[in-house]
Order: C-alpha cells, then structure tokens, then sequence
C-alpha cells in the first residue's frame, strides 16, 4: 500500500488519498519484537553481537509507517588500526 500510494500515477486519486493514510498512522510494534529483529539481522546478516554495536536504542519509536519503524540509537565507539606500509599503502 505505501509504495502504491506514492505512485499516483498507477491508481485514481481517491485510493492514492486512502492508501497514504498507511504510510504514517500505524501503531508502534512492541519494542522487544524490533530489539528481536534488529539482533537477529545483527547476528545472521553481518556476525555481529547487539552489545558489541549499540550503547543504547530508545524504546518509542521516531516514527511508524507500513513497511516499518525508526528508533533513535547510538552506537558504540569503535577503535581501528592504521597500518601504514612503508611503500605507500594504508591498511585499516
């Protein structure tokens, strides 16, 4: 629906008008259902722990729509090496 909504050139006027209403009123899912998905993407997608990536993620959401939902998070301080070569390369 959201992305039919955004495509008024496909559908009369009246049904882009209702389909927009979903873009932006849906309630929020439950915090712990977006925390399972975020750490089960973190571990499956990328090997990454939850503890390892965010300091912290704010429970109420930014701002729901159809398709999902934004959270306000901050991420954790990372260190990196820079290893430069002798001969002109870097390695980070």
């Amino acid at each position: 629906a959201q992305v039919i909504a955004a495509r008024p050139d496909f559908i009369p006027t009246q049904y882009v008008r209702l389909l927009s209403t979903v873009q932006d009123s849906i309630p929020q899912w439950p915090y712990q259902e977006i925390e399972h998905i975020v750490r089960t993407t973190l571990d499956t997608e990328h090997g990454l722990e939850w503890d390892d990536v965010f300091e912290r993620m704010d429970q109420k959401a930014l701002g729901t729509a159809s398709i999902g939902q934004c959270h306000r998070a901050v991420l954790k301080p990372k260190w990196a090496s820079s290893h430069p070569d002798y001969h002109g390369g870097t390695t980070v």
